[in-house]
């Protein structure tokens, strides 16, 4: 009886370990770095339960971050759950919620009349992971109102919504009047 688990206690498990592992996932490739002191704080574990979870997680996709540092290896990321960029954008401004990764709703949901997302969602973590490093970017900045599609140094600085569309603030270094744009939805690398 000791060593005996019901069912439902293994599914548990299961559900508890993949969410943590979607969102060592979630934080790698949207953010550029994930450790130990993350998982602690979304999920409320020790120290020694967050480290399991990034072995586990570098088993599952040893080609998806550095070992110590935790950080993103670009060139060989493999989501193991890939994401749409509006629902990343929403859980990066909102935080991680694993029913969103997983598509679990309370009551039967189904979205209509809706315009499927435009936004690239490689380029939005591009944006979003120089937003949290902290570093810039070169793009060729799509602008709805200019013709000017030069490629441009920005440093991204927030995510925003205006209860419909997603953009991105940024400072263009290239600009000599350091000119700040408030739509980078259409950036493309």
């Amino acid at each position: 009886m000791g060593n005996n688990r019901s069912k439902d206690n293994v599914t548990v498990a299961s559900s508890s370990i993949n969410t943590r592992l979607a969102y060592v996932d979630f934080k790698l490739f949207f953010t550029g770095r994930v450790n130990r002191t993350d998982l602690k704080n979304a999920f409320g574990i020790a120290e020694a339960s967050a480290s399991r979870v990034l072995t586990e997680y570098s088993r599952q996709r040893p080609n998806n971050k550095t070992q110590k540092a935790n950080t993103i290896i670009r060139s060989s990321f493999e989501a193991l759950n890939p994401m749409d960029a509006d629902i990343a954008l929403d859980m990066l401004a909102n935080g991680f919620n694993s029913n969103k990764v997983f598509g679990i709703t309370e009551l039967a949901f189904e979205k209509i009349g809706r315009i499927p997302s435009q936004l690239n969602v490689y380029d939005v973590a591009m944006i979003t992971r120089a937003i949290s490093g902290k570093y810039s970017i070169t793009c060729n900045y799509l602008s709805e109102n200019s013709s000017n599609h030069r490629r441009r140094v920005i440093v991204p600085l927030a995510i925003m919504h205006d209860g419909t569309s997603w953009m991105f603030r940024g400072y263009d270094r290239s600009d000599t009047n350091g000119r700040n744009f408030k739509k980078l939805s259409l950036c493309s690398s």
